[in-house]
């Protein structure tokens, strides 16, 4: 073992000398239990998961199990019984809590591969069977739905898309009720924010049935590099106004808006708002 063979000029490695990680190191010799498990991404876990069988997890830090704004949506609108629609799950953090306030039924649709992992890991963990978790881009998913839907949950996504005004008028062609948490930009903010000012350098004039609006193109930079990377499906991202969120949802039928907080100063990733858009009387 660890010779190497000659063959018509082409140096054959034997196993051990061609610097391949061995094949035995995807074995665990750890004992079956949940932090064996959640150890498959060690590091790249956004999210604080809860104990488990009066174990203490070791993961990340987010509360995003535990989050105020999925507590906000279930006192606004009650969850129990419903058919949610939920896009970029993460880590199944909303989505645990969604199963736990009763909901009839979650699909959550996950384009990032390891984000869709540890969603599967989160539900045989936590026995989410009432979910289903599917791995793929939410536009395609959302270009080809012909179901609809009581709730879609868009909770830290808009800010990640290429095309928001398409995503949104996606988002509200399946459903009567749409729930937001995103980051938006204020020009006049950009460039005296500590992290904006790095990250949007250009803006694109646009049109959405003719209303013109901008859309201000955002940079993941060094982000890129981190496994647990939690952003979009390309190098760079597209932020709109608080301004021509609302216009474009008014656009789409769900001109009735709730928002349960409009956060400007506070986050250090920029401004960012929480609301619920409804057709009214629906």
């Amino acid at each position: 073992m660890g010779e190497v063979l000659v063959e018509s000029g082409i140096s054959l490695h034997l196993c051990g000398m061609s610097g391949k990680t061995n094949i035995l190191d995807q074995y665990t010799l750890k004992k079956p239990e949940p932090q064996t498990c959640i150890d498959l991404f060690a590091g790249e876990w956004s999210s604080a998961l809860p104990d488990l069988g009066g174990a203490k997890l070791t993961s990340g830090q987010a509360a995003l199990f535990d989050d105020q704004r999925i507590k906000m949506l279930q006192g606004f609108y009650p969850l129990y019984g419903k058919n949610i629609l939920e896009l970029g799950p993460l880590e199944a953090g909303h989505t645990y809590m969604m199963h736990q306030a009763g909901a009839k039924h979650i699909t959550a649709v996950e384009a990032n591969s390891r984000a869709f992992l540890k969603c599967l890991l989160v539900k045989e963990l936590y026995q989410l069977n009432r979910t289903s978790l599917l791995h793929g881009e939410v536009m395609a998913y959302l270009q080809d739905c012909t179901e609809r839907f009581d709730l879609c949950v868009a909770s830290g996504i808009l800010y990640h898309m290429m095309q928001p005004s398409v995503f949104l008028e996606s988002c509200c062609r399946i459903s009567n009720r749409l729930f937001i948490w995103t980051h938006y930009a204020i020009p006049e903010m950009i460039d005296q924010h500590p992290v904006l000012r790095k990250k949007i350098k250009r803006k694109h004039r646009q049109t959405f049935r003719g209303y013109e609006y901008d859309e201000y193109e955002y940079s993941y930079t060094d982000a890129l590099g981190w496994d647990g990377f939690c952003g979009g499906t390309a190098e760079t991202c597209r932020w709109i106004t608080k301004d021509a969120l609302l216009h474009i949802l008014a656009q789409c039928g769900l001109s009735q808006v709730h928002v349960f907080f409009d956060d400007i100063a506070s986050h250090p990733n920029g401004p960012n708002i929480c609301l619920m858009a409804e057709i009214p009387h629906s």
